[in-house]
């Protein structure tokens, strides 16, 4: 079963930073066009409340992505 929560604690602002760098080391994210790179120096950065969020993804308990706003 899959669930979203909002990253609120240190632990899990910790988890979205390793999913994140996990995500950028399989070159999924170009360095020339993605923000990610900007993002992990910087991390909340633009996606810190309360303009922003996070949200961490779990399937059956277990941390499997997750996904960030901010404003534009």
């Amino acid at each position: 079963m899959l669930e979203l929560r909002p990253a609120e604690t240190a632990a899990d602002h910790a988890l979205f930073e390793q999913l994140l760098r996990e995500y950028a080391a399989r070159d999924l994210a170009d360095a020339h066009t993605s923000s990610i790179w900007d993002d992990l120096k910087s991390l909340p950065g633009r996606y810190a409340p309360p303009g922003g969020c996070v949200l961490l993804a779990y399937w059956s308990g277990q941390p499997a992505g997750c996904g960030a706003m901010a404003p534009t």
